[in-house]
């Protein structure tokens, strides 16, 4: 019997590209002795739909998302999934999930003992219930799991959600190498799981949680494993490799991707090397996407460095923060070991504001950062972000730094401030969260009042922006797919 079989359901999203969590867990555990195996539905899904394009974008996802009321929220706009909306969708799928369902999952979880799903948006909420039920039914003993970014997100919450239960026998919060090992040798040898770290389940009513598991090295975290994913899906083998836990800054006060103890620590180089090298030769991918949440400027120069001393060809990108010490002969060194993009977040351009926001950086090193970059032929894309406070002067001032600097920046993110729930343990610095977001399962966007530019504002602001950097980009700029080398 199988101990496992990973899903990834469909998420709304166009794009498709190779995600890390799932072949990072399978080839944890299959270096443990367990049978793991994996399916990322959300590549299967988008292929179909791309290349029939006989169903509306409006039934391409399970439940489409509804809008919070009230006039005075911050994000009046943004994607809402209460949980009775939710639960009441699963009994009424449409025709393609119930399709996906039957032809890419029942016959993947037969004599199999634990159903994994991996949720990393909330837009997969719904699939994910849907696909656990119909299994429960198809197979009355099979246990179902759910993990990822979403869960670890809604840790605090779970003891809300008891409903979630009638589908998901156990949650998984965090990084879940450790406590999936130990959740499946309980289940293979008839054990209770109630030792298993990191878990939240169901018992005599009500919502209990263990504690969470040490926190792993990244030393001892094996590359990720895409043995049984077929990579031709993808729009973009982009394969995804992480070099660091957390962030080296980690202090920026609207970041929702530094929670509690995720602390920053790195690969040795040796290490990264040895995988990076493996992973290039075996998969041949377009390009290694470095995920970390901000790779320091060390590990980029000795990486690069090591890259041309053994000869490897290969292309890579990964997020970076502005730093003086990128230097024009440093950005050299990375293109020519095969750097095609940086990720940089500026947020916003007014010295003041970076002080509100704890960025961490100066407009000097952002300027010298693009110069470099532009120099050595090494795409950045920049994002920018519109925040609570915010006067409508900075974020116009903001979004004409870039398009002067058109020239020098490949791509620009545009994006509204955010509430995840990791920030409600912080100060609320943005306003006042809303009523009624514990019944709010977008952990990501929980409503909130703040004030500052209105949303209707803010969106002709930013298309305005966009729209006259993809006119700039179409005269003077490469094609992403021809940096990517995309298939």
């Amino acid at each position: 019997m199988k101990d496992i079989h990973f899903i990834t359901p469909p998420y709304i999203r166009e794009d498709h590209v190779p995600l890390l969590g799932v072949p990072q867990l399978c080839a944890w555990l299959r270096k443990k002795g367990f049978s793991a195996s994996q399916s990322d539905l959300h590549a299967q899904f988008a292929v179909r739909f791309n290349a029939d394009g006989k169903e509306s974008k409006n039934k391409r996802y399970f439940l489409a998302p509804s809008r919070p009321e009230g006039e005075d929220l911050w994000n009046p706009t943004a994607h809402s999934y209460p949980i009775k909306e939710v639960l009441a969708s699963c009994g009424k799928p449409p025709a393609a999930y119930a399709e996906l369902y039957e032809k890419s999952v029942k016959p993947k979880l037969r004599d199999c003992r634990c159903a994994g799903f991996s949720v990393m948006s909330p837009s997969q909420i719904a699939a994910a219930l849907y696909f656990a039920m119909r299994a429960k039914k198809d197979y009355p003993g099979i246990k179902t799991a759910m993990g990822g970014a979403w869960v670890s997100c809604s840790w605090n919450a779970f003891r809300d959600w008891p409903e979630l239960f009638k589908f998901i026998d156990y949650f998984i919060g965090y990084a879940g190498e450790l406590p999936l090992e130990a959740l499946l040798g309980a289940l293979k040898n008839g054990k209770p799981p109630g030792k298993v770290p990191s878990l939240a389940r169901l018992a005599h009513g009500k919502v209990v949680q263990t504690p969470l598991a040490p926190r792993m090295s990244p030393e001892d975290i094996p590359a990720p494993d895409f043995d049984d994913i077929d990579l031709s899906l993808y729009s973009c083998r982009a394969l995804p490799y992480q070099s660091a836990t957390g962030c080296e800054w980690g202090r920026c006060k609207f970041c929702g991707h530094v929670f509690p103890g995720n602390d920053c620590a790195s690969k040795s180089m040796d290490k990264m090397m040895r995988e990076i090298r493996a992973l290039n030769r075996k998969y041949h991918p377009d390009v290694i996407q470095i995920i970390d949440l901000a790779t320091p400027l060390h590990t980029l120069e000795e990486f690069s460095r090591r890259i041309l001393e053994c000869g490897e060809k290969i292309h890579w990108f990964a997020a970076f923060r502005a730093n003086m010490g990128l230097t024009p002969e440093l950005a050299k060194q990375l293109a020519a070991s095969g750097c095609i993009l940086l990720g940089i977040g500026l947020e916003t351009a007014g010295k003041e504001g970076l002080k509100i926001l704890n960025k961490g950086i100066t407009m000097e090193a952002m300027e010298s950062t693009l110069s470099a970059c532009h120099k050595a032929g090494i795409g950045v894309v920049l994002s920018v972000m519109n925040y609570p406070g915010q006067s409508e002067k900075e974020f116009r001032d903001t979004l004409a730094y870039t398009t002067a600097r058109r020239e020098k920046i490949y791509a620009l993110g545009i994006q509204r401030f955010a509430l995840s729930r990791w920030l409600l343990e912080r100060e609320p610095w943005y306003g006042k969260v809303a009523n009624g977001y514990k019944d709010e399962l977008n952990s990501f966007t929980l409503p909130f009042h703040g004030k500052g530019i209105d949303d209707a504002l803010y969106y002709a602001m930013a298309q305005k922006a966009r729209r006259s950097m993809i006119d700039y980009s179409r005269c003077k700029k490469k094609p992403l797919a021809f940096v990517f080398r995309l298939r």
